[in-house]
């Protein structure tokens, strides 16, 4: 059984909206899941005939459908047969969340298109929009740079090849986090990935740390366990790699990082080249959701990875 049974994937026609796709397809081809592609456009639009005003359908109908007959016919090129289409009226961001409940998604897909754009940050953004507004899981795909092909998909690595597909996964003692866990090992037992755990210590307070330092002198490396949380960090981290196991996972890592957690995150993405960076998603307007905002935008801007927010 697939680890997302029902995915809808965002449409738009450009080169970057037809790499999002490609990266659905792929990923449907091999998984076997429902998937439904869907694309928004402008709808009853009002005009005059002479003295008359008047109602009519918008042209972007038809050009919304022609969209999604070619990113179908792409779909099927790559093996993906269980595939839908849907033109909607409607701002893109609404139209995608109602598709997700009206369909009973697990999963949202869309490209990152716009993250790193000054308009995107200015004004939002599609992903941005729907990582606040849908319930569900929401992959954001990388697809704003030369490196876009690096796919969660065999299809670019072949098998006779030594590439192991790598998955990072965010690791700390929250339900959230638990959840990203479970499914970033779900994903790596589909496709035989790789399994990165990482745990990050926060920056220490430097005044309290260089007093206690100084009273503990011979002692003082028990201020810097304090301080960073060791035992904490490892213990989590311990926990996650046995449970990753007892689920089937084959090969997993643990890695602990130091600073704050989505730069401690995001380096050790960047350095192990992993495929897909998991995390959990969050809708409260706090110091988390914040930190979460500047992992989206790093890895839109300057990491050719994929991002999986559970939700």
């Amino acid at each position: 059984m697939p680890t997302f049974n029902t995915v809808v994937a965002g449409v738009h026609d450009s080169e970057t909206g037809f790499r999002t796709v490609e990266v659905a397809a792929l990923q449907a081809a091999e998984a076997g899941n429902r998937l439904i592609l869907v694309t928004a456009f402008r709808g009853m639009v009002r005009g005059r005939s002479g003295d008359e005003e008047t109602t009519y359908q918008s042209e972007d109908r038809e050009a919304a459908e022609r969209v999604l007959a070619r990113a179908a016919a792409r779909c099927a090129e790559v093996g993906a047969s269980n595939v839908e289409i849907e033109a909607v009226p409607g701002e893109p961001v609404a139209v995608l969340v109602n598709a997700v409940k009206r369909h009973g998604a697990d999963m949202l897909l869309v490209g990152n298109h716009g993250l790193s754009s000054i308009a995107g940050r200015l004004l939002g953004s599609v992903p941005s929009g729907v990582r606040k507004e849908a319930r569900c899981d929401v992959l954001i795909a990388h697809t704003t740079t030369h490196e876009w092909r690096k796919l969660l998909s065999r299809r670019h690595h072949p098998r006779t090849s030594n590439y192991q597909r790598k998955i990072v996964v965010g690791v700390h003692n929250s339900p959230l986090s638990h959840r990203a866990q479970e499914k970033a090992a779900a994903l790596c037992i589909e496709g035989g990935a790789k399994l990165i755990l990482v745990g990050v210590r926060l920056p220490a307070n430097m005044r309290e740390l260089a007093y206690a330092t100084d009273m503990l002198r011979e002692d003082s490396y028990q201020a810097h366990d304090a301080t960073f949380n060791r035992d904490a960090i490892a213990e989590s981290l311990y926990e996650a790699e046995e449970h990753a196991r007892e689920l089937g996972v084959a090969d997993v890592d643990k890695v602990i990082a130091h600073g704050d957690p989505g730069p401690g995150v995001l380096r050790v993405t960047e350095e192990r080249e992993a495929d897909l960076l998991v995390v959990g998603n969050r809708h409260d307007h706090g110091r988390a959701e914040r930190a979460l905002e500047w992992v989206t935008t790093r890895v839109s801007k300057h990491t050719a990875t994929h991002l999986l927010l559970v939700d």
